[in-house]
């Protein structure tokens, strides 16, 4: 393999192959819980619990990195027990948490007034909810005994290369670009011997 050859590849490479992964690891999806059937779990049994608890929630994150609590790329689009609402997603276990109080990327804390949901493989085809639990103003923790989850896949807005993979792109087609010139040279003066020498050389 030349070193022409092999320059010609790496600039296919950084034109495709790296292009072709800017968005790989962006998820922007709906997910609709649903958990119903709470069991008292405990302290006061009085306020009862809301049941059934729904919530429908847009988020954007990206799987490949841990997102600490947080409200950006977060769309609350109908929730019928609390409004205060954050995520956190850890890569490990590819598991979403959804919740008032967050303190780190997969666990949450219980108080008055408070919820906690977890969702494991969020970014997979099929994504769980093992867990919702709800905490009253009185402090009864409730948890609920059947869950539902279901999801819907945003197609997100053009797939417009990151600025590094533009750059990437730019090199590898320049590189592409510089080859093709070279090889038209080449063939406008042939470098074939004769029997009399090489082109331009005196006939003796």
């Amino acid at each position: 393999m030349t070193a022409r050859f092999r320059a010609l590849c790496l600039g296919l490479s950084a034109t495709f192959g790296l292009a072709a992964s800017a968005h790989a690891s962006i998820i922007s999806r709906d997910f609709h819980l649903t958990a119903s059937r709470f069991s008292l779990y405990c302290c006061a049994a009085s306020p009862g619990p809301v049941d059934p608890v729904t919530l429908d929630i847009t988020l954007n994150f990206d799987n490949s990195a841990d997102v600490q609590a947080t409200t950006a790329g977060m769309t609350l689009n109908s929730f019928n027990l609390l409004d205060t609402v954050q995520f956190a997603y850890t890569a490990f276990g590819d598991g979403l948490t959804i919740a008032t109080d967050i303190p780190d990327t997969f666990s949450c804390n219980s108080h008055a007034n408070s919820f906690c949901a977890f969702i494991h493989d969020a970014s997979s085809a099929n994504p769980t909810l093992i867990f919702f639990q709800q905490v009253t103003a009185s402090s009864g923790a409730w948890r609920a005994d059947t869950l539902s989850l279901t999801f819907t896949d945003n197609v997100r807005d053009g797939g417009v290369p990151e600025p590094a993979a533009w750059a990437m792109m730019l090199l590898g087609f320049g590189g592409v670009g510089a080859m093709v010139r070279a090889r038209r040279g080449r063939r406008r003066q042939p470098w074939t011997a004769s029997v009399y020498g090489w082109p331009g050389q005196a006939r003796p």
